[in-house]
């Protein structure tokens, strides 16, 4: 094992910090989280410092995990484009569009301080409808999705994908997804091919800590894409 892969070869802690605006509405979230090797299952516990979070928990799901791509569990064959990036560390730009409702724009940047990676985000959250379900916190759960990654450039993979939240009223919100995540370096990088990454989010809560707050636990691997040729 060499290169940034080498870095996470063991039991690793992050810590997320947060500053985000939704409608007009300011927060700040700081996020404790740990993953033990071989990694691809991980858990976080993030707590709102201004008071109540101005709106559902759900959504911010993607901030304060996936979110954490190096801690996907990757198999042999697939670079992971994510752990590579280190020591230099990389960004992620992403919107994330909900159907009949609003946009949220993130900026996530990463650095590695021993075995904790320490994430600082922003976010802008625009467009929601005071009496939609994402503000008024009528989001039930978090459905599981499939990841569509992709080469882009010499230096850079996207990220396509579609979530689906399901409501209080027994409805389905679905929100689209487009990450770019760029490496930080200036060296040449190894970009993996097209392939896919399974990711389950569950979200809890601590009924010790009476802070506005989510436990996340997350699941994600990846998968290669089957190789076939043209019959013809």
């Amino acid at each position: 094992m060499e290169g940034g892969p080498a870095l996470f070869q063991s039991d690793m802690t992050f810590k997320i910090f947060i500053d985000g605006v939704v409608n007009d509405q300011k927060f700040t979230i700081i996020a404790d989280g740990s993953s033990k090797f071989p990694h691809g299952d991980f858990n976080v516990h993030a707590v709102c410092e201004t008071g109540k979070l101005p709106m559902s928990w759900k959504p911010i799901c993607h901030l304060i995990q996936y979110g954490e791509p190096f801690f996907a569990k990757y198999p042999n064959g697939i670079s992971h484009f994510a752990q590579e990036c280190f020591p230099e560390g990389l960004t992620i730009d992403r919107t994330v569009r909900f159907e009949n409702d609003g946009t949220m724009t993130s900026h996530h940047t990463y650095e590695l301080d021993g075995t904790c990676v320490i994430s600082r985000i922003t976010v802008n959250c625009d467009g929601f409808q005071p009496d939609g379900p994402i503000m008024k916190d009528q989001l039930v759960d978090i459905l599981p999705t499939e990841t569509h990654m992709f080469p882009h450039g010499s230096n850079a993979v996207r990220q396509l994908c579609y979530i689906g939240f399901t409501t209080a009223d027994g409805g389905l919100m679905m929100s689209h997804f487009d990450s770019k995540l760029t490496f930080n370096g200036s060296r040449a990088i190894k970009i993996p091919g097209p392939h896919f990454v399974t990711v389950i989010i569950k979200q809890m809560k601590d009924t010790s800590d009476k802070r506005d707050h989510v436990c996340q636990r997350e699941v994600t691997y990846a998968h290669s894409v089957p190789r076939i040729t043209s019959a013809i």
